[in-house]
């Protein structure tokens, strides 16, 4: 050992050499002749393999004051309060004795290449507001110290090869809003499961793309997910569409309250011939919804299997939606950047108002006249010149409408949301999820074009067939019959014809529209020959 104490020519601190080596020297525990910071720093520089670095600088100077070291501010009683490297070079350990620095307020060791885990002495760092440990290849479990730090404003940890649990902390709330608790617990992760952190503000994934934690706006509703909120959508739209039926029901019961019996039938007779191929206007007379409108119930059975399937395309969307940032499943695109040189992260998403007000421009053209039209059947359904069976139908069919249009819109909106980024794409995600809504139309095609008889049978016109011209024409027996019919039938003594079923069918399909062109046709002539309210019984007849 060196003996130097009683030399009234030492100066201090000594030079650092000297301090290094433990009990080289007599004096090597005199904080005023080796200063424990200067001694801890000098540990942490060689932990971090800081002499590696091919830059020279001033860095363990025997005789420079360690507070003017590249990186540290001291304050005036010569503690340490900054340590700020980034982009330092450094490829080794954080060194356990960085606790010694007890007065440190700050530490940004980003966008190195330091290696090893967190020591738990970094939790004794009481002072500590701001510490910055991203971009580097830090490994391991995070240390429950963590926890410990009170005042810490700021901590990102991402961009590293963290897992398991983050521990819980709980930052004092600072300008620096989402970008104050970053960790890797976004998807994809370079593990299997990604960091779990349930106080950070913002999750990142191994392509450094970031997307801040905050609550929903359904989350915010209490609701947990989209999933959740889904079906109380459709109770909601249910119920909306039972009010509009209610509205509709009393409103006719009251205009109608003092009307004599047989103005009530005429007006539902009237009202009859037209509603059936309003109906059909409405729901669609290319789709299989009008099957709907139609007694045969496989008829029905094909409707509902295409509504379950367009439903269920339809829910796929809003499954993928979610905000999970921690789920592979969803689609959800994560659109925040953290720049290495940069401690607070933006939004680098080019979706702005223009892109939603053309998206609010398609989606308006092509749903809402579907929705106005279902709400019209709805009302239709209140009228009480209907039987039950007719109203019933037409309640059901204007639901339909109004439910898989609306659930189209509200679709679209949540994906979008999730995963659009720019004005052009969320342009082509509302065509994609629109193109869905022509899968009831598609497969009506498809049933045509098996059997076209097939669409009378379930009840859905075809519009590509041509309607007779308006006019009253009669129609003898055999010319009822198709021509077909006197080959596959025979004829009896009585001049009866027997026919096949199908030959039956269309022989009954041919009819009522031969009724329903005519009842139009009369009551063409009572609204534009007759004058209001002028028109006796007899006239009508």
């Amino acid at each position: 050992n060196i003996r130097l104490k009683g030399n009234a020519n030492l100066s201090a601190p000594a030079p650092l050499s000297l301090c290094s080596i433990e009990n080289y020297i007599d004096l090597w525990e005199d904080i005023h002749f080796c200063p424990v910071q200067r001694l801890a720093l000098a540990d942490f520089y060689e932990s971090a393999k800081g002499g590696e670095r091919t830059e020279n600088d001033d860095w363990l100077d025997n005789y420079l004051d360690y507070c003017e070291w590249r990186g540290v501010t001291c304050d005036e009683r010569k503690n340490v309060i900054n340590l700020i490297l980034p982009n330092f070079g450094l490829s080794g350990k954080l060194s356990e004795k960085i606790s010694k620095l007890e007065a440190l307020e700050t530490l940004d060791l980003s966008s190195n290449n330091m290696k090893g885990s967190i020591p738990s002495e970094i939790g004794s760092l009481s002072k500590l507001t701001y510490l910055r440990l991203c971009y580097n290849e830090f490994t391991g479990q995070l240390p429950s110290q963590l926890g410990d730090l009170q005042h810490i404003e700021l901590l990102q940890l991402h961009d590293n090869r963290f897992k398991g649990i983050v521990p819980s902390i709980k930052l004092e709330k600072t300008r620096f809003n989402e970008s104050s608790f970053i960790a890797d617990c976004g998807v994809p992760s370079v593990f299997d499961a990604p960091l779990i952190c349930l106080d950070c503000t913002m999750c990142c994934n191994s392509k450094s793309e970031c997307y801040p934690t905050e609550e929903t706006n359904i989350q915010k509703s209490n609701f947990s997910s989209y999933k959740e909120f889904t079906w109380v959508f459709f109770l909601s739209d249910t119920g909306i569409v039972i009010m509009i039926f209610l509205v509709s029901f009393m409103a006719d019961k009251y205009n109608h309250r003092s009307e004599p019996i047989q103005s009530s039938i005429q007006r539902s007779e009237s009202m009859k011939r037209r509603a059936k191929k309003y109906a059909f206007d409405k729901m669609g007379e290319r789709s299989v919804y009008s099957f709907f409108l139609g007694k045969n119930w496989c008829g029905w059975m094909i409707a509902l299997a295409v509504l379950g399937v367009q439903l269920w395309v339809l829910f796929v969307f809003v499954i993928g939606a979610e905000q999970d940032l921690s789920d592979d499943k969803s689609d959800f695109v994560f659109t925040w950047k953290c720049f290495r040189d940069e401690e607070k992260c933006s939004n680098e998403a080019d979706l702005d108002a223009t892109g939603w007000i053309i998206f609010g421009i398609l989606m308006t053209s092509h749903l809402l006249p579907d929705i106005i039209n279902g709400a019209k059947m709805v009302v239709l359904g209140g009228k009480e010149c209907y039987d039950f069976n007719q109203r019933a139908r037409f309640f059901f069919g204007g639901l339909l409408l109004v439910t898989v249009t609306a659930f189209t819109l509200f679709t679209s909106v949540v994906y979008n949301r999730a995963i659009a980024t720019s004005n052009t794409e969320i342009v082509t995600n509302a065509v994609v999820i629109l193109f869905i809504t022509d899968l009831d139309e598609q497969c009506f095609r498809l049933i045509k074009c098996i059997d076209e008889g097939m669409i009378t049978l379930f009840g859905g016109r075809d519009d590509n067939q041509e309607m007779p011209k308006l006019g009253i024409t009669t129609m003898t027996a055999f010319e009822a019959v198709p021509s077909t019919a006197t080959q596959t039938g025979s004829i009896t003594p009585q001049g009866l014809v027997t026919l096949k079923i199908d030959d039956i069918a269309q022989m009954k399909h041919q009819i009522e529209k031969k009724l329903e062109i005519f009842w139009e046709e009369v009551n063409k002539i009572q609204e534009n020959y007759l004058p209001p309210n002028e028109a006796s019984d007899e006239d009508v007849k």
